[in-house]
């Protein structure tokens, strides 16, 4: 059981709090860091909202927090009742006097309990229940899906989950060592066609994001890269970042499987740096500048596994 005793209070009570009754305290450093994501909402996004839009918006977010709360409550021992009785007369009424009991195949549960029911399954697996992984059973059933390098899992019609183990296949930690040389050129790597070319930095103006394609300032790339897989220990500096992270804090926050990771692709520039990943933004040191001189267009497409 979690327990919360402080979630409804503000960070500024706790502190008036701690400073009256001579409670001894300390902040995290890393509260401060800006490059955190959920730091940059809670340091400069939120104060913004309350500034400008919201002035209530701390006791908004703690109703939300309540309402929220209690529909997932609902909908957890709604599944939980499913899932022991395969009746969903809690969905009908909590008043037992009321209450009919009622017997619901898994696809006439509503969507929320649903997702609810394979979450709960996956736990007691202990198997990490990600939003894609959940939809992927919930919207494909009899399709294994893999969760390990060595089992897969799968939801029958009933909503009822069933492992698989698969065979271990080793990891092979290829690479592939790609010359830039001439104006334009494409090669293939572990299924991945990249296609790059070479344009001068004139009035580059804003460029609009386009999926399958990155540019690059061509010089600090250099003219020879390496193509390969990820590798524990990888680290990588994406754009807006101040220093580099382990790609692997980065796959987390991107709720990549660990599954796939392996799969990745990323390029090293020519000092070793890795100045792209798949699946995720280009790396700051090798983004265009005023001063960049040559753009690197840097195109990719999966066309086979």
């Amino acid at each position: 059981m979690l327990v919360r005793p402080l979630l409804d209070a503000t960070k500024a009570e706790l502190r008036e709090f701690a400073r009256k009754n001579k409670v001894p305290s300390r902040e995290d450093v890393t509260n401060a860091r800006l490059d955190l994501p959920r730091n940059r909402v809670r340091n400069e996004l939120l104060p913004l909202l309350q500034k400008r839009y919201q002035p209530v918006l701390t006791k908004t977010i703690l109703r939300l927090m309540s309402i929220v709360g209690a529909e997932a409550d609902f909908v957890n021992e709604a599944a939980r009742r499913w899932l022991e009785t395969g009746r969903a007369d809690l969905l009908v009424s909590r008043d037992a006097r009321h209450r009919v009991p009622t017997d619901f195949n898994y696809g006439q549960l509503p969507v929320a309990v649903q997702r609810r029911v394979l979450q709960l399954q996956l736990a007691g697996l202990g198997i990490l229940a990600d939003f894609e992984l959940v939809e992927r059973l919930r919207c494909s059933p009899d399709v294994f899906v893999s969760v390990s390098p060595d089992f897969s899992i799968s939801r029958d019609g009933a909503g009822k989950l069933s492992l698989r183990a698969q065979p271990l296949v080793g990891f092979k930690v290829n690479e592939l060592k790609v010359n830039l040389a001439g104006r334009a050129g494409e090669v293939d790597f572990s299924g991945v066609r990249f296609r790059w070319d070479f344009k001068g930095a004139k009035k580059i103006g804003r460029l609009t994001r386009q999926a399958g394609r990155e540019c690059f300032d061509a010089d600090k790339v250099g003219r020879q890269i390496t193509l390969r897989h990820w590798q524990a220990g990888d680290r990588f500096q994406p754009i807006g970042l101040q220093s580099a992270v382990k790609l692997q804090d980065l796959f987390t926050n991107q709720k990549i499987r660990r599954a796939q990771r392996h799969n990745l692709i990323v390029a090293e520039a020519a000092d070793g740096r890795i100045f792209w990943v798949q699946q995720l933004r280009m790396a700051e040191p090798f983004k265009l500048t005023p001063e960049t001189k040559r753009r690197l267009v840097w195109r990719w497409r999966c066309h086979s596994r």
